[in-house]
């Protein structure tokens, strides 16, 4: 009796420990951090390269724009959705931002947002990551990012502004290189 209750108590603590580290690797899959990720220089992503958007300025801490995009989604719900980041720098964590939407015309602004027209440049180093839940957005915008960095640091390009662009299934990311590396 004694020894077939160390068994299932043995076999018991082996499945749960399997389970377990199934569980994690599958979390680290889900999240996105096995991703394949590619970085290149390159023109920004034509299908939003010029387009009109409506958007908000903002100055302060990054840890507040997902904060500021649920803002601008409640008022423009089932848009594709930007952020801009002019004088971008990569260790630096508050400063001026847009964060906005792409819309068809004048007609479609609202009460409180700027009309402008989307960033385009032909030099820009450029990333993409596929989602299929938000949750996994945060992960892929810190590994392009990093991976994007590490390129910039790599060929010395000088960063000038930093876009990001969020359609329903894959997030869009360019750094928008400065004159002198054009």
């Amino acid at each position: 009796m004694v020894l077939s209750t160390t068994i299932l108590l043995a076999f018991g603590a082996l499945t749960l420990s399997v389970m377990l580290i199934l569980t994690i690797a599958y979390l680290w899959i889900y999240l996105g951090h096995y991703s394949n990720i590619t970085v290149a220089v390159e023109p920004t992503h034509a299908p939003h390269t010029d387009k009109v958007i409506a958007y908000k300025e903002f100055d302060g801490d990054f840890d507040e724009i997902p904060t500021k995009y649920n803002e601008v989604l409640a008022e423009y719900p089932d848009h594709i959705s930007f952020g801009i980041y002019d004088d971008y720098k990569t260790d630096k964590f508050e400063g001026k931002y847009k964060i906005g939407v792409f819309i068809k015309g004048i007609k479609e602004l609202k009460n409180g947002f700027t009309l402008g027209k989307m960033i385009a440049s032909k030099a820009a180093i450029c990333s993409k990551f596929a989602y299929t839940d938000p949750i996994q957005i945060r992960i892929g915008l810190k590994n392009c990012t990093q991976k994007m960095n590490l390129y910039a640091d790599q060929n010395k390009h000088q960063i000038k502004t930093f876009v990001e662009v969020y359609e329903s299934n894959c997030a869009f990311y360019s750094y928008i290189l400065t004159d002198k590396t054009e």
